[in-house]
C-alpha cells in the first residue's frame, strides 16, 4: 500500500488542476467571461452563419447587380447565404455608417464603388472615416461609365450634345446616382472640359435616373454598363460615349468622350469590397481567396455587361482607394 500512495499523490494533484483550469477567473472580472469553444480557428470555421452584404445604393442600380453576382456566387463557395442588404441614402454614406459601427467578425462585409473615394474627398463629416474604419478586401472589378440617350432623342453624338448646350446654356439635363457621386463628377468634368454649362439632375440611384432618360424626362444619362446595357440591347436607349481614357474591351464600337472632342477627359469606375477595421486578417484573406476564385468563374458574365474582373490583393486594393481619395 505504501509504494501505491505517491502514484495515488500525483493522480490527485492532477486532477486538482484541471478542475481549477476549468473554473472561471477569479475577482471582479470572472461574471463577464465568455468562452469559446476549445479549437476554433476564426479562419478555418468561417462563416457560421449568414453573411450580410452592405450596398450603398438602391436595388437595380450597377453596384447592385454587381453584388448580386457576386454574393449568389460567394454564398456557394462559404456554404452559407451572404444577403445582400441595400442601404441607400446621403449619397452612399449611410451604408458606411452602419458598415463602420458593425462587429469586426467578418459577418458584414461592404461593398463600395469608386464614389465611396469621392465621398472621401468630398464631406468633411461623413460620420466614418473610410481609411480609418475600414480594410480592404478585394477589388472585384473596373468599369467605364456610359453616356446613354433615350433611343428616338434627336442627339446623335458627343459633338451634337455639346453644340447644343452651347446655343442653350442649362437646358440640357443629365442624370446622376445621387448629388457628390463618380456619375455627377463626370457630368461636371464634361461641362468644365467643353466649357459649357449642363444641368444636373440627382436621384437616389442609377435605375430611377435610367427610368427618366427612357421616358424622355431627362436629356442623357452617366450610368455604367450593367445598368445601361440591358436597355441599349432592347432599344430603348443609345450609347453616345464611354468615360474611360480608352475604350472599353467589352464596347469596342463606343467612342471616348476624348476622342469625341473633349481631351483630357476621363473617368472610371470600380467596385470592391471592405470590412470593419479590427476584423482578423486570416478572414480577410479567407474573403479574398475565395472572392477571387469566385470572380474567376464569373469573368465572361462580368464582362458581358462591361465590367473588367480585377480581383487582386487586398493591399492592392487599399492602395487604389487611397490614390482615388488623394
Amino acid at each position: 500500500m505504501r509504494k501505491l500512495r505517491p502514484a495515488l499523490r500525483k493522480h490527485y494533484q492532477r486532477s486538482a488542476l484541471a478542475c481549477l483550469l476549468a473554473l472561471p477567473p477569479c475577482g471582479l472580472h470572472a461574471a463577464n467571461v465568455t468562452t469559446a469553444p476549445t479549437g476554433l480557428n476564426p479562419a478555418a470555421d468561417y462563416p457560421l452563419r449568414p453573411v450580410r452584404m452592405l450596398v450603398p445604393f438602391p436595388a437595380g442600380g450597377g453596384a447592385d447587380i454587381t453584388a448580386r453576382i457576386v454574393a449568389e456566387k460567394l454564398s456557394d463557395a462559404l456554404k452559407t447565404q451572404v444577403i445582400v442588404d441595400n442601404r441607400a441614402g446621403a449619397g452612399g454614406n449611410v451604408a458606411g455608417v452602419i458598415a463602420a459601427r458593425a462587429p469586426a467578425d467578418g459577418y458584414t462585409v461592404y461593398t463600395i464603388t469608386a464614389s465611396t473615394a469621392v465621398n472621401a474627398a468630398l464631406y468633411t463629416q461623413l460620420g466614418y472615416d473610410l481609411m480609418r474604419d475600414f480594410s480592404p478586401v478585394i477589388q472585384i472589378s473596373s468599369l467605364p461609365y456610359t453616356l446613354a440617350v433615350q433611343s428616338s432623342s434627336p442627339i446623335a453624338g458627343i459633338k451634337e450634345l455639346l453644340a447644343q448646350a452651347r446655343l442653350q446654356p442649362g437646358t440640357i439635363s443629365y442624370g446622376s446616382n445621387g448629388l457628390g457621386g463618380l456619375s455627377h463628377v463626370a457630368g461636371e468634368l464634361l461641362a468644365a472640359r467643353s466649357n459649357t454649362k449642363l444641368l444636373h439632375v440627382p436621384y437616389k440611384g442609377g435605375a430611377q435616373a435610367l427610368t427618366d432618360v427612357i421616358s424622355g424626362q431627362i436629356n442623357v444619362l452617366f450610368a455604367t454598363p450593367l445598368l445601361s446595357l440591358p436597355h441599349v440591347r432592347s432599344g430603348r436607349i443609345r450609347l453616345l460615349a464611354v468615360t474611360t481614357a480608352k475604350r472599353a474591351p467589352s464596347l469596342p464600337e463606343v467612342p471616348t468622350i476624348a476622342e469625341s472632342g473633349v481631351p483630357g477627359y476621363a473617368v472610371s469606375s470600380w467596385n470592391g469590397i471592405l470590412v470593419p477595421r479590427a476584423t482578423p486578417a486570416a478572414i480577410i484573406t479567407k474573403l479574398n481567396m475565395t472572392t477571387a476564385l469566385v470572380l474567376d468563374s464569373e469573368r465572361d458574365r462580368l464582362s458581358k455587361d462591361g465590367s473588367e474582373v480585377s480581383s487582386g490583393t487586398a493591399a492592392a486594393f487599399g492602395a487604389l482607394i487611397r490614390a482615388d481619395i488623394d
